[in-house]
């Protein structure tokens, strides 16, 4: 089983059921990937120009980059806690979830995890045995990001609280309020960059970098 660090937001539209992929950028970025290769085994074959050779003829290198998570893995989101102190019965902790302040059930806490000053939370989200949510991969792609869709965007679990989301067809450029739903019409890729992208890789919208797309559902701990 695989950890997954995820901010609040993001826990929270998984715990709504409204998050299905989650995005990761790919390092070190390849230089150019035509149509990159899958190999089944979470490993791309990135096609890399290299300098042309002595007859003018740019050749081409297969770059491996592989995906930290592969078809089929459990993965536990690494959510941000805070423990809260003793159960008052027995020696087992007690910590709040921070995305919706819920509790913990009472669990004693590991050998390897160093001790906690009450109030404060874990360091780089909850540890394994405290985990609530776990994710199965169902499918992995490569693209840039620039390339998302606003279903995409939809499924990365963005706010769309007050955004039309029906998206008809003939909208002009200059519509600001959908007809159907009359809320406001806006880019939902441009949304995503703005609520998630942005904060987590700074600049990379920009230079539409490779990322690794991870189709994702939410499944039992024992899968």
């Amino acid at each position: 089983m695989k950890p997954k660090l995820l901010n609040q937001d993001m826990v929270r539209a998984l715990l709504l059921d409204s998050k299905t992929q989650t995005r990761e950028l790919i390092k070190p970025q390849p230089g150019w990937i035509e149509t990159p290769s899958y190999r089944g085994d979470g490993t791309y074959i990135a096609h890399t120009p290299q300098l042309a050779n002595a007859d003018g003829d740019v050749d081409f290198v297969g770059e491996e980059h592989k995906s930290k998570y592969q078809v089929g893995d459990v993965l536990y989101v690494r959510e941000r806690t805070r423990y809260m102190g003793y159960d008052g019965q027995s020696q087992k902790r007690l910590f709040k979830y921070e995305a919706d302040e819920s509790w913990s059930k009472s669990l004693i806490l590991p050998k390897r995890i160093k001790e906690i000053p009450n109030g404060h939370c874990c360091s780089n989200g909850c540890f394994k045995e405290l985990a609530r949510i776990f994710l199965k991969v169902t499918a992995v792609r490569v693209e840039q990001i620039r390339s998302i869709s606003e279903a995409d965007a939809i499924a990365e679990g963005i706010d769309t609280n007050g955004l039309c989301v029906c998206k008809p067809e003939d909208y002009l450029d200059n519509v600001r309020f959908c007809g159907n739903c009359g809320k406001r019409a806006i880019d939902l890729t441009d949304e995503f960059r703005s609520q998630l992208w942005d904060s987590l890789y700074p600049g990379s919208w920009k230079r539409n970098d490779y990322v690794f797309v991870y189709e994702i559902e939410r499944c039992e701990k024992n899968e």
